[in-house]
């Protein structure tokens, strides 16, 4: 049987809302937020590592109004 490549998609809308709100108080010395970028990388290089997929790709939600606002008004 011939091995099968795995493909990861992730959504990277929801890793920066996700890594936004894990991580509380992180900012560079002029004060800027950098929770998000840190807690996003983090759980990239964890899933890489953890499962180190063949294939990945990451997608964002388009800039305006997208399904999410319709579902959770």
């Amino acid at each position: 049987m011939e091995k099968q490549n795995t493909l990861y998609l992730i959504d990277g809308s929801a890793y920066i809302h996700r890594a936004y709100h894990a991580i509380r108080s992180l900012s560079n010395s002029k004060g800027l937020p950098t929770n998000a970028a840190f807690g996003f990388t983090r759980m990239l290089i964890k899933l890489f590592k953890d499962k180190s997929p063949e294939y990945s790709a990451i997608f964002f939600d388009a800039k305006g109004p997208t399904f999410r606002h319709e579902i959770f008004k």
